[in-house]
């Protein structure tokens, strides 16, 4: 666990799950130089080969190096995304092979009272306040409509065989981020995860979870994430499990 100049503690996690081989899942944690700040992604890789491993590297190196003045307007955060897919275009042009690659990026800019986020594919930001579990992303799959229509029901959808269909990724012929600001209060969690965390387990038990580690003095993230991923590992494992936390 970390801890930035105005007392935002933060942690990560990847683990490659109990079935694949390789883990295509990448996570960045970065402060601002002043500490003031947090820049915090999961990208979780698709495509044949190494392709999707090469494909969410792309996208965290690109995070790891833009320069983070400005990261507090969503529109920037989405220029981001823009110029990401374009370097992916640019390796699958360079590398026919690697044809189909793509990559989900859920990225959050976190000051003490704000934060900026954007969003594509199905990896997710989560907001705990108080007792309650807010999700504030919307999984971009195929499935996600037949859900708000009332026709599957999330504990159907986390074991459809279309689950892990995308409306989109970094790396599509085209990409739409969706952007968004949260306000902040002292307490709040963010937790941002792969689908290998969040289609294994409940909400219900990542907000028992996040619910214990706020009452605790001081919370241990690190005690948290590992318990959220053990917790993947035990509901079957069958994928990659990456999860960034922040408390504010």
């Amino acid at each position: 666990m970390r801890k930035g100049a105005i007392c935002m503690r933060y942690t990560a996690v990847s683990h490659v799950g109990e079935v694949r081989s390789v883990n295509e899942d990448r996570y960045l944690a970065r402060e601002e130089d002043d500490g003031r700040a947090l820049l915090l992604a999961v990208s979780d890789g698709m495509g044949g080969e190494a392709a999707g491993d090469l494909a969410a590297e792309t996208v965290v190196e690109y995070l790891e190096d833009v320069p983070m003045q400005g990261l507090d307007n969503p529109g920037r955060l989405a220029a981001h995304v823009q110029d990401i897919n374009e370097l992916i275009h640019k390796l699958v042009q360079d590398n026919p092979n690697l044809a189909g690659m793509g990559a989900t990026l859920t990225a959050a800019y976190v000051s003490a009272n704000h934060a900026a986020w954007v969003h594509v594919g199905d990896s997710r930001l989560y907001l705990m306040r108080g007792e309650e579990l807010m999700r504030i992303t919307r999984d971009q799959r195929f499935i996600q409509e037949f859900i708000d229509h009332g026709e599957l029901t999330e504990e159907q959808a986390r074991s459809h065989p279309l689950r892990s269909m995308l409306d989109q990724s970094v790396g599509s012929p085209e990409v739409e981020p969706v952007t968004g600001t949260l306000d902040l209060q002292p307490g709040d969690v963010l937790l941002i995860c792969s689908d290998g965390l969040h289609d294994l387990v409940s909400e219900q038990d990542i907000a028992a979870r996040l619910r214990a580690l706020r009452s605790e003095n001081p919370p241990d993230l690190d005690r948290c994430a590992h318990d959220l991923v053990e917790a993947a590992r035990e509901a079957g494992g069958h994928d990659n499990v990456t999860l960034v936390l922040a408390f504010i």
